[in-house]
Protein backbone atom coordinates (compact mmCIF):
# COMPACT_ATOMS: atom_id res chain seq x y z
CA UNK A 1 0.00 0.00 0.00
CA UNK A 2 2.67 2.08 -0.76
CA UNK A 3 1.50 3.43 -4.20
CA UNK A 4 1.34 7.16 -4.82
CA UNK A 5 -2.62 6.89 -5.14
CA UNK A 6 -2.33 4.74 -1.91
CA UNK A 7 -0.59 7.54 0.22
CA UNK A 8 -2.78 10.07 -1.75
CA UNK A 9 -6.25 8.15 -0.62
CA UNK A 10 -5.08 7.67 3.31
CA UNK A 11 -3.90 11.54 3.42
CA UNK A 12 -7.10 12.11 2.34
CA UNK A 13 -8.57 10.33 4.62
CA UNK A 14 -7.18 11.80 7.23
CA UNK A 15 -7.78 15.20 6.26
CA UNK A 16 -11.62 13.84 6.24
CA UNK A 17 -11.20 12.83 9.71
CA UNK A 18 -9.66 15.67 10.93
CA UNK A 19 -10.97 18.68 9.94
CA UNK A 20 -13.61 20.38 7.48
CA UNK A 21 -11.78 23.28 6.64
CA UNK A 22 -8.70 20.74 5.43
CA UNK A 23 -11.06 19.22 3.29
CA UNK A 24 -12.24 22.62 1.68
CA UNK A 25 -8.65 23.34 1.26
CA UNK A 26 -8.17 20.12 -1.14
CA UNK A 27 -10.96 21.09 -2.55
CA UNK A 28 -10.08 24.97 -3.84
CA UNK A 29 -6.87 23.40 -4.32
CA UNK A 30 -7.14 20.14 -6.34
CA UNK A 31 -9.98 20.16 -9.39
CA UNK A 32 -11.33 16.64 -10.02
CA UNK A 33 -9.16 16.03 -13.61
CA UNK A 34 -5.82 17.04 -11.72
CA UNK A 35 -6.92 14.62 -9.04
CA UNK A 36 -7.32 11.59 -10.86
CA UNK A 37 -4.18 12.39 -12.99
CA UNK A 38 -2.47 12.29 -9.83
CA UNK A 39 -3.66 8.67 -9.13
CA UNK A 40 -6.53 9.71 -6.55
CA UNK A 41 -9.24 7.11 -7.09
CA UNK A 42 -12.66 8.31 -8.68
CA UNK A 43 -14.59 6.91 -5.76
CA UNK A 44 -12.36 9.72 -3.52
CA UNK A 45 -13.55 12.28 -6.45
CA UNK A 46 -16.79 11.63 -6.03
CA UNK A 47 -17.00 12.11 -1.98
CA UNK A 48 -14.34 15.47 -2.31
CA UNK A 49 -16.53 17.22 -5.54
CA UNK A 50 -19.98 15.21 -5.39
CA UNK A 51 -21.01 15.27 -1.61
Amino acid sequence: MSTPAAILDLALERVVNNSAIGLQAIIINIDSENFVALGGSKDWGKKIYYP
